[in-house]
C-alpha cells in the first residue's frame, strides 16, 4: 500500500464510458479510501487530462504491450480490468488481451480485489439457442481462461455484468436506436418486437456499483453482481426521445424552457389514450 494509506485502483480503459465513471464516482466519493491510477493509451487527451486534474495519476498503455501493461498494474491493490471486442471484432484479440491482464494481476503481491467488465455466457442462456453472440462468448471465453488457469487470481474476482446503456442507443444508431432518413424522419428497426422490455442503465452509474464492491471486498469474491436500473421497452424509450426532440425543438425556435415543456405536454395530452373531449359529464356538441 501506498504511504498515503489509500489503497491503490488501477482503472483499465479510464478514458472510456465505463472508466470514466468509475473514477470520477471514487474521487466524489470514496477519496480517502482509494487513490486512482487511470491507465489509457493516450495520456494527452482531453478526458485523461480531465482525469489527472482530478488527481488520478494518469499512465500510458496499450493491452498488446506486456511491458506497458506491468508497469501500468504494478502496485495495484485492486484492478478494474476491461477489454473491448469492438476494437478489433475478433475473439481471439479480445481473449488475447484479457488473459494477458489476467496473467500479470495474478503476479501482483498486493491485489486484493479484480474485478471484471464481463457479460453472462450467452452459449447457456435460452436453452443453448444463441451459440454465435461474438461480444458475449468473448468475454464468457475470458472468464472461464482465468477460472482454470488463474485459480488464485479468480478466488478474489467479481465479474461485473452491464445491462445496456441509455446512451448507446443514440452513440450506435445503426445497431440500436433511430436512423435518420433521407426525408429527415427516423426509423427504428430491431430484430425483436417494440414491446420487449430490455435491461437498461445508465454508463454514469457504473462508477456507484464498483465503488460498492471495492468496498464489499470478498462478499463479491466469485459472484457476479449486475448493473440494471430499469427495465425499458423501444416504444417507451423511443416515446422518450420523442419528447426530448420536440421539447429542444421548441427551444430553438425561442420558446422559453417551461413554455417548451409546457407544448411538449400540450400535444402528448391531444394524442394521449384518454378522449377528455367526450369523457363522462362532457355535453357533446353533436348532440
Amino acid at each position: 500500500m501506498a504511504n498515503s494509506g489509500k489503497k491503490l485502483v488501477v482503472v483499465l480503459g479510464a478514458t472510456g464510458s465505463q472508466g470514466l465513471s468509475i473514477i470520477e464516482y471514487l474521487f466524489k466519493h470514496s477519496s480517502s479510501l482509494f487513490r486512482v491510477r487511470a491507465v489509457t493509451r493516450d495520456p494527452t487527451s482531453s478526458k485523461a487530462q480531465s482525469l489527472a486534474s482530478l488527481g488520478a495519476e494518469v499512465t500510458k498503455a496499450d493491452l498488446d504491450d506486456e511491458p506497458t501493461l506491468r508497469t501500468a498494474l504494478e502496485g495495484a491493490n485492486a484492478v478494474f480490468a476491461l477489454t473491448d471486442f469492438y476494437d478489433k471484432m475478433t475473439i481471439e484479440s479480445e481473449l488475447s488481451r484479457g488473459l494477458r491482464i489476467a496473467k500479470i494481476a495474478s503476479e501482483l503481491p498486493d491485489l486484493e480485489h479484480f474485478v471484471l467488465s464481463s457479460l453472462p455466457d450467452a452459449r447457456t442462456l435460452f436453452g443453448g439457442k444463441y451459440q454465435f453472440n461474438l461480444p458475449y462468448n468473448s468475454k464468457a471465453y475470458i472468464k472461464e481462461g482465468i477460472e482454470k488457469g488463474y485459480p488464485s487470481l479468480w478466488g478474489k474476482t467479481t465479474a461485473l455484468y452491464i445491462s445496456f446503456y441509455y446512451q448507446n442507443w443514440l452513440k450506435y444508431p445503426l445497431v440500436f436506436g433511430p436512423m435518420k432518413r433521407p426525408d429527415g424522419s427516423f426509423v427504428l428497426s430491431m430484430p425483436y418486437p417494440g414491446n420487449a422490455c430490455i435491461s437498461t442503465t445508465s454508463s454514469l452509474d457504473t462508477g456507484v456499483v464498483v465503488d460498492a464492491i471495492l468496498r464489499g471486498g470478498s462478499k463479491y469474491y466469485r459472484k457476479p453482481v449486475g448493473l440494471i436500473t430499469e427495465r425499458l421497452t423501444e416504444e417507451k424509450r423511443l416515446q422518450i426521445w420523442a419528447e426530448d426532440e420536440y421539447r429542444k425543438r421548441m427551444e430553438s425556435v425561442g420558446f422559453p424552457p417551461i413554455l417548451a415543456q409546457g407544448m411538449t405536454e400540450l400535444a402528448e395530452v391531444i394524442a394521449g389514450p384518454e378522449n377528455y373531449v367526450e369523457a363522462v359529464g362532457v355535453v357533446k356538441g353533436r348532440e
